[in-house]
């Protein structure tokens, strides 16, 4: 069976794409994978000695969000579980989208054309369908 998955990050309009996937995994009684990718890209020029830190305190934040997710998924009735990548966003949720069966990509509202660009490409190269979720931030 493919996967419901929900790129979700660590700003405060992840919980709503979050809440609108596990309704939507809920509904189609679909399992639900929530997938954060720890970027050290986004994080700007860093000082070499802080990247280590860098990426074991966003993987740890980003463990955090997921079991959180996963818990109030599971409370919902939905089978979900959570995956960790490292990495540039879009490659790496392209990545995943390839190599695993998915019905349906849910993301936050896209703030930016390359944002618009990767959903119309996995929409487009990969069949997948991509819905952003209305977030109010």
């Amino acid at each position: 069976m493919a996967n419901i998955v929900c790129a979700t990050g660590n700003g405060s309009q992840s919980r709503a794409v979050q809440s609108e996937a596990v309704e939507v995994a809920r509904r189609q009684q679909k399992p639900l994978v929530f997938l954060h990718v720890v970027d050290l890209g986004q994080l700007g020029d860093l000082d070499e000695s802080l990247i280590p830190a860098a990426r074991a305190e966003l993987a740890w934040l980003g463990n955090a969000i997921m079991r959180l997710a996963e818990d109030r998924a599971r409370r919902r009735g939905v089978h979900a579980e959570s995956v960790v990548l490292y990495g540039d966003v879009t490659t790496s949720l392209e990545t995943f989208l390839r190599e695993h069966p998915v019905d349906l990509l849910l993301m936050g509202q896209a703030t930016n054309k390359a944002i618009a660009a990767f959903a119309e490409r996995v929409r487009d190269e990969l069949g997948v369908p991509v819905e952003f979720v209305a977030t109010g931030g």
